[in-house]
């Protein structure tokens, strides 16, 4: 009911105490309310409101006519911006009762649903539904259009039934422009933004294509992944420290509120596909900058995901859980260049294991295991590695090792060559870098079991 509360409490709130909508005002009129406006428009939409009610406009979202009268009834009629059509009245019907009726105002039904005549190549279907607000029943009826590559929605919601002939009266008016009266042609799909440009940076590669469709763009505070109108942000890491730990919130409304609020206009939020894993959110927004509505999924599992899609059908059928957003991260892939790679990349790690007496429960002493790589690349096509580790009791039983290699090596975009390794062989590693903020991991794998994720120490 959150969603609800927001579209309908706050605006009967703030309208019951608005100049000429008080009980003295109201006296003498009919529940129903004003004649009939001149006509108005609104995104394709031509439609005739009732005289004298108050409008508002939630930009790149809705238009809203709304009345409170003195018996404590309202009602509200709303007009929905444009979107892309699901390809069918019916695909389109569903999809807009299920984000409209459904999200937002946790409707029940629909019954009553009925294909409507329509003008300039329209199809239009109705449908009623019902929903609770502040303990009282309400009514909705709802129109959904259809065609040119594009469907609209316009409603009325009421909690009283004398309303309802005007609401009626008020969706018979509405009436969509046809493609002569659209900027461009209604049947085009919006065109597919092209991939942002990189930000500049000290390595050769700041792009990537791949076979499946999506782009991956290195920018200053995170990698932009494209593919059409759909774009997952996956940011470069930094710490959640206690300011956005409970008891301060909980940490996914304070990333909601920090990074996603000020690029973003929330339109709706929810968290359908949130699961005890991972912190999740999702919902309709607006771009501030580009004016784009789009869908958004934001996920943090340690790192912090944001995906915007047109329309939450795409959210859910590219991300149906938080798991598909983060692997997402498989983007985080860029081609090497020989240039690149000059310098000492290191790679670490170690385990200790603490051991207790199943007896006793006396500790009985621990072991460790740890491994580390150190790779220099020189300008002249050289190379040297070194490999050591430790493994063992921790006191007085610890066995090391060290083993060092030199040879030549040779890069090639995702291949790094390199000769005399062991038993004097020449090893092919496949070789890619992961962007992180101001810098680049090397990845390089062996396809043998040596996996080593360096970092440029000089």
């Amino acid at each position: 009911m959150t969603s609800f509360n927001h579209l309908v409490a706050g605006v009967v709130l703030s309208l019951a105490c608005l100049p000429g909508l008080t009980d003295a005002g109201a006296q003498g009129s009919t529940a129903g309310g004003g004649n009939p406006a001149a006509v108005q428009t609104y995104d394709l939409a031509r439609f005739a409101p009732p005289a004298g009610w108050q409008r508002s406009v939630s930009p790149n979202s809705s238009v809203m006519y709304s009345r409170v009268d003195s018996n404590q009834g309202w009602c509200q009629l709303i007009v929905y911006n444009s979107l892309g059509s699901a390809g069918s009245l019916e695909q389109d019907f569903k999809a807009e009762w299920q984000d409209v009726a459904v999200q937002k105002l946790s409707a029940t039904g629909p019954s009553g649903v009925t294909d409507i005549p329509a003008a300039n190549g329209w199809k239009c279907r109705s449908a009623t539904g019902t929903f609770t607000h502040g303990g009282q029943p309400g009514t909705l009826i709802f129109q959904t259009f259809s065609g040119h590559g594009k469907r609209l929605t316009a409603i009325g919601l009421t909690n009283q039934k004398s309303y309802v002939p005007t609401i009626q009266k008020f969706l018979r008016s509405v009436t969509l422009a046809g493609t002569a009266s659209a900027a461009a042609p209604a049947t085009a799909p919006p065109p597919p933004q092209p991939p942002s440009p990189a930000a500049r940076s000290a390595f050769q590669f700041t792009s990537s294509n791949f076979d499946d469709g999506w782009t991956a763009s290195v920018q200053a505070d995170w990698i932009l992944v494209q593919k059409g109108t759909s774009r997952v942000y996956i940011y470069y890491y930094f710490p959640v420290n206690a300011d956005m730990r409970p008891p301060n919130g909980n940490i996914r409304d304070n990333l909601w509120h920090r990074f996603v609020k000020p690029r973003y206009t929330i339109v709706s939020e929810n968290e359908n596909r949130k699961t005890m894993i991972h912190e999740w959110k999702e919902g309709e927004a607006v771009d501030r900058q580009t004016g784009e509505r789009v869908y958004l999924a934001m996920v943090w599992d340690g790192n912090f995901f944001l995906a915007a899609t047109p329309d939450r059908d795409t959210s859910c059928r590219l991300f149906p859980s938080p798991d598909a957003l983060i692997a997402m991260n498989r983007y985080n892939k860029f081609a090497v260049a020989a240039a690149d790679v000059v310098g000492t990349w290191q790679s670490g790690g170690s385990t200790t294991t603490q051991w207790y007496d199943s007896v006793t429960g006396l500790a009985a002493g621990a072991t460790l295991a740890a491994s580390g790589a150190v790779f220099t690349f020189n300008r002249d096509g050289s190379y040297t590695s070194v490999h050591s580790g430790a493994s063992g009791a921790v006191v007085g039983g610890m066995n090391t090792f060290q083993q060092e290699f030199r040879g030549r090596y040779t890069v090639n975009n995702w291949q790094l060559a390199a000769t005399n390794r062991y038993q004097g062989r020449t090893d092919t590693f496949a070789a890619h870098f992961q962007a992180v903020h101001n810098g680049r991991l090397l990845c390089l794998n062996d396809n043998q079991g040596g996996r080593y994720t360096l970092v440029k120490v000089r």
